[in-house]
Formats: C-alpha cells, sequence, structure tokens
C-alpha cells in the first residue's frame, strides 16, 4: 500500500462532501463552474445532512438529529466570507447562483433575540431537495437507497467495500 494510503485510513474526514455533479451542474451564466457555488452548496447539504447520536458505552447509532436550531438553517454572508477567505461580494454571487438554479431557497426575515434586539434581513437557507438529487443522479452509488435499475440493465459492479462501481 502506498504511504500515503496507509497514513490516510487512520484520518476521520468530516465536514462537507462535494457531489462531482455539482461541478457540472452549479455554473455561471457564462458557463464556467461557480467554485465558491459548489462549496456553499456542500455546506448547506452539509447542516441538512442528519447527525448521529450515538450511545456512549456502545458506539452504536441510536438516532439522529438535525445539525442547526429552528425550522431552517441561518448564516450570514459575512460568516461564509470569513470561513471560506473570500469577500462578502463573492460569497453573495455564490448563494445566489444556485438559488437561480433553483437548488437552495433564501428566505430572508425579522428575528428578535431573547434581549429583545430586532435583526432583519436574517438569510436563512433550504435546500429543494427534488432539485438537489435530480442533477445528482449521476452520483448515485448502486445498493444504495434511491437507486434504480435501469430495464433490462444488470448493476455495475461494485468494489469490494461497496462505495464505488469498478
Amino acid at each position: 500500500m502506498h504511504p500515503a494510503c496507509d497514513m490516510l485510513k487512520n484520518v476521520r474526514f468530516a465536514g462537507n462532501l462535494i457531489p462531482h455533479s455539482f461541478y457540472k451542474h452549479i455554473r455561471r451564466e457564462s458557463g464556467t463552474t461557480d467554485f465558491e457555488g459548489v462549496g456553499i452548496m456542500s455546506d448547506i447539504l452539509y447542516h441538512y445532512r442528519p447527525a448521529e447520536i450515538r450511545d456512549r458505552k456502545t458506539g452504536r447509532i441510536t438516532g439522529y438529529r438535525q445539525r442547526f436550531r429552528g425550522d431552517k438553517f441561518q448564516i450570514s454572508y459575512r460568516q461564509y466570507a470569513e470561513h471560506y477567505g473570500i469577500s462578502k461580494g463573492q460569497v453573495t454571487t455564490a448563494v445566489k447562483n444556485p438559488d437561480r438554479l433553483g437548488l437552495v431557497f433564501r428566505e430572508f426575515r425579522t428575528v428578535t433575540l431573547p434581549s429583545g434586539h430586532r435583526l432583519s434581513n436574517v438569510m436563512f437557507l433550504e435546500p429543494d431537495m427534488e432539485k438537489v438529487a435530480e442533477i445528482m443522479r449521476d452520483d448515485i452509488i448502486p445498493g444504495n437507497a434511491g437507486y434504480e435499475e435501469k430495464a433490462g440493465e444488470p448493476l455495475p459492479p461494485v468494489s469490494p467495500g461497496g462505495l464505488i462501481p469498478v
């Protein structure tokens, strides 16, 4: 085994996963891939992916919970700018692009804090999972929920780990 592979087998990767289809479908009006939009769309999906709840003694999964409080994921353009190290203008464009493509809904609300202060134009983001599933159909892995066998075609062979088609 390559030394890098050997070292990486012990790394627990966490965070955003970017479906390959995002690079094909999340594009600017000029036709080029919107890398910032791809990153932000994958971050939105990360926050909507359920977090596992595990039994502390056995380590077994006992349930799932959502990663955000409230009814929708809330974040500001400034928070994304700081997270990705890009300008607020770049973030605004990167959030508007998946919205333009129908992949995410942006909602702006006035929120009252426990202190009584009111904040206007607080952004909430929610993926349109039907549209997301539509562009991700090429990323669906055989054997996973949602994979549909085409009539008359056998399922493609899968690697021993069952993760990727070979």
